[in-house]
């Protein structure tokens, strides 16, 4: 796999996360299980390896090829949402960043 190719499928296996999780059953063992499943293959593809260091007892992840897919991931769909509402990138992710603060990361 190239590393284009790695950063494409770490996108895609991040959006069937998403897709995987249902709404309607929130935080559940289910959507846990579903969301856990999806996320199994960006090991597969390589896109996140760590190992352990012997001699430092340091242990070393490399999410390099994750990086490369989100980063396109959330241009995208920034754009894409910031063009449908004929508004800047900036005032989305200005939305966006208010949304997590106020509904998802409240602690």
């Amino acid at each position: 796999m190239t590393p284009d190719q790695r950063k494409l499928s770490a996108a895609n296996v991040l959006l069937d996360a998403v897709v995987a999780y249902d709404e309607d059953r929130g935080e559940s063992a289910t959507n846990e299980s579903a969301v856990k499943l999806a996320l199994q293959r960006l090991a597969e593809i390589d896109a996140i390896e760590g190992y352990y260091d012997d001699e430092t007892g340091a242990v070393h992840v490399r999410i390099d090829p994750l990086l490369g897919g989100v980063l396109p991931l959330l241009f995208a769909l920034l754009t894409q949402l910031a063009n449908e509402r004929a508004v800047s990138r900036e005032a989305v992710v200005n939305v966006v960043r208010q949304h997590l603060r106020d509904n998802v990361f409240r602690g």
